[in-house]
């Protein structure tokens, strides 16, 4: 899907700059230079998203996701109800699903 995926932006991001690229032969200074300013922004948008984009994802799933899901359940774990006493103490559990970080009680 990547693969795919990468050769439609491809082509779409290709016209796009060659739009943009082809406002360069304006006699107009300020859209000549809007035309090769926005060409190279489109140019260099795609390389990022090609290659900083999936870099991102991998680094979110491999390090932050575990990380929020560990402090999720560490806040989760501590909670406390309003009469001031655990949870545990008043009859009632507390059950993390450790994939979704989703707090059930359980009596």
């Amino acid at each position: 899907s990547y693969k795919t995926a990468g050769s439609m932006l491809l082509v779409s991001s290709v016209t796009t700059a060659i739009c943009f690229f082809s406002n360069i032969f304006s006699a107009l200074v300020a859209i000549a230079d809007f035309g090769s300013y926005m060409g190279m922004v489109v140019v260099l948008n795609y390389i990022h998203v090609m290659t900083i984009l999936p870099s991102a994802i991998i680094v979110y799933e491999v390090h932050i996701k575990p990380l929020q899901q560990k402090m999720w359940r560490a806040v989760c774990c501590r909670s406390k109800t309003s009469g001031g006493e655990d949870t545990m103490e008043s009859g009632t559990a507390e059950v993390v699903d450790a994939e979704t970080g989703v707090v059930q009680f359980v009596s």
